[in-house]
């Protein structure tokens, strides 16, 4: 009888172990759905980032093209920066650099 459980244990596609499921592909998060890809660069970018990017560069389309194409390119770095250290400390940094060179120049 013992041997019938473990027969029947053995024919199932997957077996919960601890937090992972065996045998199960991983579900992909929302995040990795929504990225955008840029094949040609050889990168991605996450359409929030996209999104606010292109905003913040609109915000700034009334001090100039120069400027607000200048805006989208810190709101890439900065949206990019966020995502990978996940903490604001380095887009803030770049933002204050970006900042400095922007009333030097």
């Amino acid at each position: 009888m013992d041997k019938e459980v473990d027969k029947g244990k053995e024919n199932r596609p997957a077996e919960f172990r601890g937090r992972a499921f065996v045998g199960h592909k991983p579900q992909t998060t929302l995040e990795e759905r929504l990225r955008v890809s840029f094949p040609a660069l050889g990168t991605s970018i996450s359409s929030a980032v996209l999104i606010v990017a292109v905003l913040f560069g609109l915000i700034h389309l009334a001090i100039g093209l120069a400027t607000a194409a200048a805006a989208l390119v810190l709101g890439l770095l900065a949206g990019e920066l966020r995502r990978r250290s996940s903490s604001l400390l380095p887009p803030i940094v770049l933002r204050a650099i970006f900042n400095v060179f922007s009333a030097v120049w």
